[in-house]
Parts: structure tokens; C-alpha cells; sequence
């Protein structure tokens, strides 16, 4: 089955809407597709009815951001995203984020940048949760800096002045967030960790021990042994193998692509 099931709308930081994320993935011959936005399933519904007409098959999808010894995100499938109890754990993950931006806004005055919170959030636009590429993206509208890159490589990035580390949740927190919806839990970009092979399994096993379900095993930056790496460790630990480009639109250089997901794995997904 050709399949993507990791793209972004800009009900998080992707720069489309669900429909066009739609018309896009039909036009890569895409049969298998989720939406996963960042702490947010507000496009689901739009990105479900837009795949109906266009015959794709829609997985509702989330990506929960959380942290131990490294950042690690936490993707979710086949959530119900009418459950009460998915529903105010995701309202709590969005009060997180607005206080780390108000830290950010507060840095940036430092700096003599003065910039409400209301001019972020038109940034933001459909996004539930404002976050620093939205600040970037006012700062670039400004003249601050030349473009988002630059903002995060002078200002908001790892280790830049105006830096905030995020406020995460645990991935225990965020695989119990995802099974309180219905879902099945998967590691996302694992080798984005910083990982090597030997720990990364570990981390695996110890994910696993808390009710993850499945590894992103093709990604977009996955060379080809680090692939065929986690297939086999995803075949191992009787994990589901998935697959995604994480596209948030042409501004990033991870085009949406149709990898291969197996019958199995799919029906892995949807049980």
C-alpha cells in the first residue's frame, strides 16, 4: 500500500490546509494517508472528508511532543477524537505550549523586541497552539530577520539567546495520552533522537514496556541502513512499521512521499 502517514496542516506548523494536504498526497499516488498535527486533531475531520472524495484512506493522527534524556515525539493512530478524556489532556499540552511562548515573548524584550501575543497568534492563524515558527514568521514580517531560518538560528533555536526549553510531557505520558483516545503509539523519526542503533533499542524496549505499539521505520532522512535497522528491530520487538515524510509544506525539504506499508502493519494500525 502506498502510503504517508505523516503531514502537517497549518492547524499546527504546516503551511497547508487539510484539503490541500489531500490534493497533494493524491497527486503522489498516495492510498494510505494521516494527518499528525502537533498536539492538535482540529483538522481531522476536514482531512477525513477530503480523503473520502478523493479515495485515500484517512488514519486520524496526532504527534505529541514529550522528553526524557532526548526529545522524543510520540505519534498516534486511529484516535478518537471525540473521547473527553483525549480531549482535556490535549487542552493541558496547549496551555504548556502558550506558557513557553509568553517565556519567549518576555526573552525577545531583552532584546528591545517588544511583541504581543496577538500578533503571534495571526501568525498562528488556524493553529490551536502558537509556537516559535510562528514567532519566527512575525519576526521575518518585521524585518527582524531575513527569514525563519535565520530567526531560529539567531534567536530561537537550541542555545540562542531567546531559547525556552518546551515544557514536555513524559513519552510514558504521552503513550498513555494516545491510548486514553483509542490509538496505537509509535516512535516517530527515531534516528532524530540522536540515538545510536544500540540505544535507541533501548529506548524501544523501554517504550514498549509502556505501551508503544509501533516505530516510524521510513522516514524522510532515514538513509537506507538506518531503514532496514528498524525494520528489522520493529520485527523483532513485534512493533508496528510505519512511514512517513513529516511534510509541513515546500518551505521544508521533506516532500511528501509514497513509502511502501505493509497489509499487516496496516491492519496493525486499525485494530
Amino acid at each position: 500500500m502506498r502510503a504517508d502517514l505523516h503531514v502537517h496542516s497549518y492547524y499546527s506548523d504546516g503551511e497547508h490546509s487539510p484539503a490541500e494536504l489531500v490534493r497533494e498526497l493524491k497527486e503522489k499516488g498516495i492510498e494510505v494517508a494521516s494527518l499528525a498535527d502537533h498536539d492538535s486533531v482540529a483538522g481531522i475531520s476536514e482531512f477525513i472528508g477530503a480523503s473520502k472524495k478523493e479515495g485515500i484512506v484517512a488514519i486520524s493522527g496526532i504527534e505529541l511532543s514529550t522528553f526524557s534524556l532526548a526529545e522524543i515525539h510520540i505519534l498516534g493512530y486511529n484516535v478518537d477524537i471525540n473521547n473527553q478524556k483525549f480531549f482535556q489532556a490535549l487542552e493541558g499540552l496547549r496551555q504548556l505550549r502558550r506558557k513557553r511562548l509568553l517565556e519567549i515573548l518576555e526573552k525577545l524584550k531583552e532584546f528591545k523586541i517588544d511583541m504581543p501575543e496577538e500578533e503571534v497568534a495571526k501568525k498562528a492563524g488556524k493553529s490551536e497552539s502558537a509556537g516559535r515558527v510562528h514567532i519566527a514568521r512575525a519576526l521575518t514580517e518585521r524585518g527582524i530577520c531575513g527569514s525563519v531560518a535565520e530567526a531560529f538560528d539567531k534567536l530561537l533555536g537550541y542555545g540562542k539567546p531567546a531559547y525556552v526549553p518546551s515544557h514536555r510531557i513524559s513519552p510514558r505520558e504521552g503513550i498513555e495520552i494516545i491510548k486514553a483516545g483509542g490509538g496505537k503509539a509509535v516512535l516517530a523519526h527515531p534516528f532524530l533522537t540522536g540515538l545510536e542503533p544500540q540505544g535507541l533499542a533501548c529506548l524501544v524496549r523501554e517504550l514498549k514496556s509502556c505501551g508503544l505499539n509501533g516505530i516510524e521505520a521510513q522516514y524522510s532522512t532515514h538513509t537506507i541502513g538506518e531503514t532496514q535497522f528498524l525494520l528489522k528491530l520493529a520485527k523483532a520487538e513485534g512493533l508496528i512499521a510505519t512511514c512517513g515524510s513529516d511534510y509541513h509544506g515546500e518551505a521544508r525539504e521533506r516532500p511528501i512521499k509514497a513509502f511502501e506499508l505493509s497489509e499487516q502493519d496496516f491492519k496493525g494500525l486499525m485494530s
